[in-house]
């Protein structure tokens, strides 16, 4: 009952904060719409409206399977054609960050990974330090490569077994390394150093 009692008392408060907060404000004028003056005056913010490929939110291309009218203000609306965001077989092109999800069940749009065949965690040449405080198996990195299939990895020629999830940890330990993916027949690696304790 006392819940009920606290809205039934603050609801008539809002209620007037909101009215006495309305009674001195005017509304905004509605957007206008003006190509020939917003394109000469970018610094307007007048809106321009542009046919955008619904996928990409780019300019059209014969890639694009749906588009939409949107306003911009202007100087802000896209340049860049959608083309150079699909493959051939006309499936969306991903940045590497995505990779794992256009590996999993969760891609139903077939999209793919734009980049190469390359171990993007460790990065090539990476440095990395084993701290004396944290316990060791806290200090771990995840194997992680650019590519839509399954990965094996490598350290220094042993295996590294994937988590029951799928990811591969590699713990820390002093010295330099070599990672190695190998997949579909493709194969990349990269060397990393390991710098020991310090106290």
């Amino acid at each position: 009952m006392r819940d009920t009692f606290a809205v039934r008392a603050a609801t008539p408060l809002w209620a007037a904060i909101m009215q006495e907060l309305l009674r001195r404000d005017h509304p905004l004028d509605p957007p206008v719409e003006d190509e020939k003056f917003a394109t000469a005056n970018p610094s307007s913010g007048g809106l321009v409206r542009r046919e955008i490929c619904k996928t990409t939110g780019l300019l059209p291309s014969h890639f694009s399977a749906a588009t939409m009218n949107e306003l911009f203000l202007a100087g802000t609306e896209p340049r860049d054609d959608s083309a150079d965001y699909f493959a051939s077989d006309g499936k969306l092109l991903l940045p590497d960050a995505y990779t794992r999800w256009c590996a999993s069940r969760d891609n139903t749009i077939g999209a793919h990974v734009r980049s190469d065949f390359r171990i993007t965690s460790p990065p090539p040449n990476a440095r990395y330090q084993i701290d004396p405080v944290l316990p060791p198996s806290q200090q771990m990195v995840e194997l992680s490569a650019a590519c839509s299939g399954e990965v094996e990895w490598f350290v220094n020629g042993a295996r590294v077994a994937p988590e029951r999830d799928g990811r591969v940890f590699w713990q820390l330990a002093a010295g330099e390394w070599e990672v190695r993916a190998i997949s579909g027949g493709k194969l990349t690696d990269a060397k990393i150093i390991v710098e020991g304790m310090s106290n």
